[in-house]
Parts: C-alpha cells; sequence; structure tokens
C-alpha cells in the first residue's frame, strides 16, 4: 500500500517538474530580440506578458517567417481584418466562446478542439480581450499575396486597464481569420483603479 502512495506521488511531482519545464521554456523562447529595421514599427513593448508565440510552429510573432515579403495593407484589407477582430471580440464580450472559436484559423482550431480550453486561454491569458470596453486598430501591414494581414489592436478593458496586441490573421476562403496574437501588454492603469 505505502509502495501505490510513494509511486503516485513520483508521478505527481515529475508532472509537475515537466510543467515547470515548459513554463520556463515558454519564458525562455518568449525573449525579445532585435529586429530588423523594416520590421522595428511592429515591435511590442517588454513586459510580463508579451510577446507571445505562434502555436503551430513556436515562432515568435513578432519576427516575420521567413521569405514573406510586406507592404502597407490596403483600406478593404484593413476592413476586413478589423470587422473579424471585432467580431471575435464581441463574441468574447457576450462569453459566447462557440462563435469566438470560429474566427479562429484552421491551425488554431486543431490547436484548440476544445472550446472551454480556448475559453481558460483568453480569459486566463488576455482578460482584457475577453472583457473589452473599447478598441481602436493601429498600423496594419499585409503580405504581397494579401493573404496575411497583421494589425495592431489597442484594446481597453472593463476593468480600465489598456494593452496593445498584435493580431496575425489568415485568409482563409473569403475571410481573414485570427491566427496569432502576439502582446496584451498593460501600457497604463487609470488613477483611480484599485
Amino acid at each position: 500500500m505505502t509502495r501505490r502512495r510513494d509511486l503516485s506521488k513520483l508521478i505527481g511531482a515529475g508532472a509537475l517538474v515537466i510543467c515547470a519545464g515548459l513554463f520556463c521554456r515558454e519564458q525562455l523562447l518568449a525573449r525579445p530580440s532585435s529586429l530588423p529595421d523594416t520590421h522595428r514599427h511592429a515591435r511590442l513593448p517588454e513586459g510580463p506578458r508579451g510577446p507571445r508565440l505562434h502555436l503551430q510552429n513556436l515562432q515568435r510573432t513578432d519576427e516575420p517567417p521567413p521569405g514573406l515579403a510586406w507592404r502597407d495593407a490596403s483600406a478593404a484589407e484593413r476592413k476586413a481584418a478589423s470587422a473579424a477582430i471585432q467580431a471575435q471580440l464581441e463574441a468574447f464580450r457576450l462569453n459566447d466562446y462557440p462563435k469566438a472559436h470560429l474566427h479562429l484559423s484552421s491551425v488554431l482550431k486543431r490547436e484548440f478542439p476544445n472550446i472551454e480550453a480556448f475559453r481558460h486561454l483568453v480569459q486566463g491569458l488576455y482578460p482584457e480581450l475577453a472583457h473589452f470596453q473599447s478598441v481602436q486598430y493601429g498600423r496594419a501591414r499585409a503580405t504581397t499575396s494579401g493573404m496575411r494581414v497583421d494589425i495592431v489592436v489597442t484594446v481597453t478593458g472593463r476593468d480600465g486597464i489598456t494593452t496593445e496586441t498584435a493580431y496575425d490573421l489568415v485568409r482563409e476562403g473569403n475571410t481573414f481569420l485570427v491566427n496569432s496574437i502576439a502582446g496584451g501588454i498593460t501600457r497604463e492603469r487609470p488613477p483611480d483603479f484599485a
């Protein structure tokens, strides 16, 4: 009986060590590095919650994948990307995570097939997005093919905390879908916030 209890403790301790190792690995991979001058405009402030990683390949979101050429997004691309982000944010605000999940790229849907796990991720890592009060769209760029758009988004949560994130969207069919989010760094806290 004591062997079984000792084995259970050992397995539990091993699982804890693995989780701690994965957390440390993510923190090390998320350390900022210098960017080429052509992409300096997309760099987000450093902080405890940024930059984020691409889930599908663990590449940093502030470093463009090899071989992509960027240009300023057209008005139509900017409008379509902003509309996709706004629709997902509205679904978050209404606590409609099945609808918010529909705005994920096919890559992220494979990473997060479980809507409850997706809800937990958003509410845990991006509370200002989950409970946003206002949103402003900043600089947007697109690949020369128009298949990807990156756009800087400033979101204020209902708690008054403002964060800046960079959304990476991909075109699937005729729709832009969220492929990754980088940042989520608190920029200011109102003086009356307790």
